[in-house]
């Protein structure tokens, strides 16, 4: 006989049409249907499902208190991005009485990707609570995510997947979940569950998702595969000697730049924060490939930010790992274009 704790907690996703379980009890449970729930057993599946669409459709932050019987619910909704105005879940703490509470609810974020802006979305408690950053923002570009990503042994397999979303070759409704540790700004590990579905906003497929804090449950897993710490302070010791160079960590399937190991010098260094406009896109996408394909590439080209202003650059790829979902070092400094350069990549 299988021992039925008395209060347990179940996080429904509900970014699609269909509710689905993404954490029962105390394990994550990746979109399983709401019949196979473990949590929750003796409430009727329809009850329950009518609760989660009641708590969608009003759309509010308030936490909904149920006592269905024998059974007592407390559901808090999962609120998406500020700008992005949904629900992406809702949490569920069911116990024998509603108004036993645990005083120390689940630790759930969310976030939005937009493949065409590459900016990532989140709430208040993605970016301050789970990441750390103070004080938040709902605004993040890629290398300020990845740069919080600590240990994360299936990160070739996300890459490829975004790409497809790029590309218009990820489906929507596809979805990805995984565990991975985080560092935050405080230098504090966290072990987390991240689901991500595609999904239809106005007419375009973004990334919706759930981000999980399960370190009560599942510590921080340490260092196994690529090591980002120690990267970190390896580039960091190159750059006390040569500082006149940025060093980042380039994920070959969708061409973005997940992380500055060191930032890049002088004008560059707002590439930090803030996402790059090659001149010459195609040119940039031509050489990636030939990193992918394990050469290594050096080449000049000229790129703009935000303000608007052009910067020419010098660029080197070095590939750690060859193919579509391989990765590599990414090494840029300013260069000074040629007579008459029109923005063009050139090859040195």
């Amino acid at each position: 006989m299988t021992y039925q704790p008395r209060s347990s907690w179940l996080v429904i996703e509900a970014t699609s049409d269909e509710h689905t379980v993404i954490f029962d009890g105390t394990r994550p449970r990746p979109y399983a249907s709401l019949a196979r729930r473990k949590t929750g057993a003796t409430l009727s599946t329809v009850e329950l499902n009518d609760l989660v669409s009641e708590i969608i459709d009003a759309g509010d932050a308030a936490p909904v208190v149920r006592q269905l019987g024998d059974v007592g619910v407390v559901a808090s909704p999962i609120m998406g991005p500020p700008s992005d105005h949904a629900v992406y879940g809702v949490c569920l703490w069911i116990g024998d009485d509603a108004s036993a509470l645990p005083e120390q609810p689940r630790t759930i974020g969310t976030m939005l990707w937009d493949p065409e802006t590459l900016e990532t979305l989140h709430c208040p408690i993605t970016d301050g609570v789970i990441l750390g950053y103070d004080p938040p923002q709902e605004r993040r570009v890629s290398t300020e995510v990845f740069k919080r990503f600590q240990h994360y042994p299936n990160e070739h397999l996300l890459g490829p997947w975004a790409a497809g979303i790029m590309e218009g070759t990820t489906p929507r409704d596809d979805t990805f979940d995984d565990e991975l540790d985080i560092i935050r700004t405080d230098e504090s590990l966290r072990h987390v569950y991240l689901t991500m579905r595609v999904v239809d906003v106005d007419g375009r497929n973004v990334i919706r998702g759930i981000i999980h804090d399960i370190s009560d449950l599942y510590p921080p897993r340490g260092h196994r595969g690529f090591d980002r710490q120690t990267a970190r302070a390896s580039f960091k010791m190159v750059a006390d000697v040569d500082g006149d160079h940025g060093y980042g960590h380039v994920n070959f399937a969708t061409g973005i730049i997940l992380e500055w190991f060191v930032a890049p010098p002088g004008p560059l260094a707002v590439w930090e924060t803030q996402n790059v406009k090659w001149d010459n896109e195609d040119c940039y996408l031509q050489y990636l490939q030939k990193a992918k394909d394990g050469e290594q590439v050096e080449f000049s080209t000229v790129v703009s930010f935000d303000a608007g202003e052009r910067f020419p650059v010098r660029v080197t790829i070095h590939p750690s790992n060859s193919g579509e979902d391989g990765n590599g070092v990414i090494i840029v400094s300013p260069a000074t274009p040629p007579p008459g350069d029109d923005g063009a990549i050139l090859a040195f």
